[in-house]
C-alpha cells in the first residue's frame, strides 16, 4: 500500500521519497525549500498573539465587571419624613370625615395614639424593604468581586494559558491527518527532522563523519534508490539531502536518502521535478531468506543444535525464526563458550522433527542464502533427508560471492566482511545474529561490480603463405 505524505497527509499526493523515518512527496520538498519561515517564528508569533489576545480579552471583562459595581442603596430622608403623611391620610381614611371631625375635637390624644402606631408600623415596613434591597445589592455585589478576583487570577495564568496552546499545536500537528495549514506542515517537518526549529543554515559533517553517515544511509535504503527502487553499484549510489543544506535543511538521518546517479541528477538544485516530469516508482518484489546453523562441530557425526532462518523482503528485515533442537551429542565447552549455548538448553529444546517440519514451512517458495553453503547444508541436508523433507533448490552462497567481487581481501570470515563493508555487526555468535549479518552481506555484495580480469593480447598466428600474399 502506498504511504501517505508525513507533512500534508494528502492520499492523492505520491510520494515522492519514502524511507523508514520519512515519507514524503514532491510537492512538500518544493513548498518547504521555498519557504523561509520557521517554526520558532511560528510560535513566537502564536504566543505573541495569543497572550495579546488573551490579555485584551481579559482586561475588557474586568472593565466590564467593573463598570457594574456599584455603592449601596441609600433611604431618602423624605421617604421618612412622608410616614407621618401616609399615618395621618390611613387613620384618615379608615374613621372616614365626620367621625375624623369628632375625634379631633374631643379625643385628640388617642387619635394621636393611633396615628403614631400607624406611622410606626409604616416605618418599620419601609426599613424592611430597604434592608431586603441592600442584601440582595450586596450578595450582587460579592458575585462582582468574585468574578474581578476570577479574571485578574486568569490574567496572572495568561503564560501558562499559551503555553498549552502551544502544546495542543504540536499535539496537532503530530496527528497524521490532512491539512492545508502551512504552519502544521511546517511543524511536521520540523518533528520529522527535515529542518531544526530555528531553520538555521547548516554545513557538512566532517569528513570522517559524514563517510560514515553515508554508509549508514545507504545500509538503511538497503543498497537502493529510494525513487526508482533500482540497486546501483555502490560507487553509483548518492546520498542527497531532501531539503537542501542551502534551503536549510539539516544533517540528521530522516533528512538524508539514498539516490542513483539519474536519479540524484534530477533531484539537483538546479533541477526541479515538476507534475510534467515525474519519476516513476517501479515496484520491487525481491524477497529471500538467509539462513545459519549452529553445530556440536565440524565432522558428519556432529548434530545441529539451533537453526535460524530470516526472511527478507525489499531489502528489510519481515519475518524471523530461530529454535534450538535437541540432541543427544554432549555440547562442547569450545561451543558453549563461543555461542553460550549450554547442555541444559538443548535438553529442554523442541525435538529436531518439530523444527525441521517449521523450518520447512517458513522457507517455502524462498530462494535460500548461506555463507559457506557447502557447510550449512551438509547437515541441513542429513535432516531433510532423514524426516522425509525435499532438498532446496535455489541456494546462494555469499562465499564465493565475495571471493569474486572483493579480491583484496585476505580473509572473506561472515565477520571480517561485515566489517569491511560496514554492515551491523552480529551481537553474538548465535545462529540469528549471523543469519540477519549474511542477508545484509547479501545486498551489499549484489551493489558491488567485479572487477574486470585484464585479457591477454594474442600474438599474432599469420601463416607464411599469408606473409607472402600480403608482400
Amino acid at each position: 500500500m502506498q504511504p501517505r505524505c508525513q507533512i500534508c497527509c494528502n492520499s492523492k499526493r505520491r510520494v515522492r521519497f519514502h524511507t523508514e523515518q520519512l515519507a514524503i512527496c514532491q510537492w512538500c520538498v518544493t513548498e518547504l525549500s521555498n519557504s523561509d519561515k520557521s517554526p520558532a517564528k511560528i510560535v513566537d508569533e502564536r504566543r505573541s498573539s495569543a497572550t495579546f489576545g488573551h490579555r485584551e480579552a481579559a482586561e475588557q471583562e474586568l472593565a466590564r465587571i467593573r463598570s457594574l459595581k456599584t455603592i449601596p442603596p441609600q433611604l431618602a430622608s423624605a421617604t421618612l419624613d412622608s410616614v407621618s403623611n401616609y399615618a395621618e391620610v390611613a387613620v384618615r381614611r379608615n374613621e372616614g370625615i365626620f367621625q375624623s371631625l369628632y375625634r379631633s375635637m374631643i379625643d385628640d390624644a388617642r387619635r394621636r395614639k393611633e396615628v403614631a402606631a400607624v406611622a410606626a408600623l409604616r416605618k418599620s415596613e419601609v426599613l424592611a424593604a430597604h434592608n431586603a434591597v441592600i442584601a440582595v445589592h450586596a450578595l450582587q455585589q460579592q458575585e462582582l468581586d468574585a468574578k474581578i478576583a476570577a479574571t485578574e487570577s486568569s490574567i496572572g495564568r495568561i503564560s501558562e494559558m499559551v503555553e498549552q496552546e502551544i502544546r495542543e499545536l504540536f499535539d496537532d500537528a503530530s496527528l497524521a491527518e490532512p491539512t492545508k495549514s502551512k504552519e502544521l506542515r511546517l511543524l511536521r517537518a520540523f518533528l520529522v527532522g527535515l529542518i531544526d526549529f530555528k531553520r538555521t543554515e547548516h554545513t557538512r559533517p566532517e569528513p570522517l563523519a559524514y563517510e560514515e553517515q553515508k554508509r549508514r544511509i545507504r545500509a538503511r535504503d538497503s543498497y537502493r534508490c529510494v525513487c526508482c527502487l533500482r540497486g546501483f553499484a555502490q560507487g553509483e549510489l548518492h546520498v542527497h539531502h531532501v531539503l537542501p543544506l542551502s534551503r536549510f535543511g539539516t544533517n540528521f538521518d530522516s533528512n538524508l536518502v539514498t539516490l542513483c546517479h539519474p536519479c540524484h541528477n534530477k533531484q539537483h538544485p538546479g533541477f526541479q521535478v515538476t507534475r510534467t516530469f515525474p519519476i516513476k516508482r517501479r515496484p520491487s518484489t525481491f524477497q529471500f531468506v538467509a539462513v545459519d546453523i549452529e553445530t556440536t562441530g565440524l565432522t558428519n557425526d556432529d548434530a545441529i543444535i539451533e537453526i535460524a532462518a530470516v526472511k527478507f523482503v525489499e531489502g528489510r528485515v519481515e519475518e524471523v525464526y530461530c529454535s534450538l533442537v535437541r540432541s543427544k551429542k554432549v555440547v562442547p565447552a569450545n561451543v558453549t563458550r563461543i555461542t553460550g549455548i549450554t547442555q541444559a538448553m538443548i535438553a529442554e529444546a523442541p525435538h529436531p522433527e518439530v523444527v525441521i517440519r517449521d523450518f520447512v514451512a517458513f522457507i517455502a517458495n524462498h530462494r535460500l542464502v548461506f555463507h559457506n553453503a557447502s557447510f550449512d547444508m551438509r547437515f541441513i541436508g542429513k535432516y531433510l533427508e532423514y524426516f522425509n523433507h525435499p532438498l532446496p533448490r535455489r541456494i546462494i552462497d555469499t562465499l564465493p560471492m565475495a571471493r569474486r567481487k572483493l579480491p583484496e581481501l585476505s580473509s572473506h570470515r561472515l565477520v571480517t566482511l561485515v566489517e569491511h563493508l560496514g554492515l551491523p555487526v552480529a551481537r553474538s555468535h548465535r545462529a540469528q545474529d549471523d543469519s540477519i549479518a549474511t542477508g545484509h552481506l547479501y545486498l551489499a555484495l549484489r551493489e558491488i561490480t567485479a572487477p574486470i580480469a585484464a585479457k591477454k593480447r594474442r600474438k599474432s598466428t599469420v601463416t607464411p603463405s599469408k606473409q607472402k600474399r600480403s608482400a
